[in-house]
């Protein structure tokens, strides 16, 4: 009997448009990446965050920028309101563009979503 080998746990992330690259996707990013990506470019007095508080520095310092991780949450809240049909021209868009970062990467959206 041979050895599974596990796959590092993963965390999806959402691209967000640039300049340089219209393209939105859904990225599996590992737990170092997202700790690399939080302290790169940072001064020497910069305290780098880690694995235990990953979540607040993504939150204070990558999160909206050009990646989103928390783009489930949105998706569920604009589907609510998508279904009671009181969505603004902005929701909607915001709506359209997740609902193309999932299809563009093959995503499969996980719904019913919980918060």
């Amino acid at each position: 009997m041979g050895v599974t080998e596990r796959k590092p746990y993963t965390i999806p992330v959402m691209t967000l448009r640039t300049y340089e690259d219209d393209r939105v996707e859904i990225q599996q990013w590992t737990l170092e990446s997202i700790v690399e990506e939080i302290n790169t470019g940072r001064s020497n007095q910069w305290t780098p965050y880690n694995k235990s508080d990953w979540k607040e520095g993504w939150d204070q310092w990558v999160d909206g920028e050009f990646y989103s991780r928390h783009f489930l949450r949105e998706l569920y809240q604009l589907t609510q309101l998508e279904q009671s049909q009181v969505l603004s021209d902005e929701q909607k868009k915001k709506y359209s563009t997740i609902v193309e970062a999932c299809n563009n990467s093959g995503f499969e959206i996980p719904f019913p979503y919980v918060i």
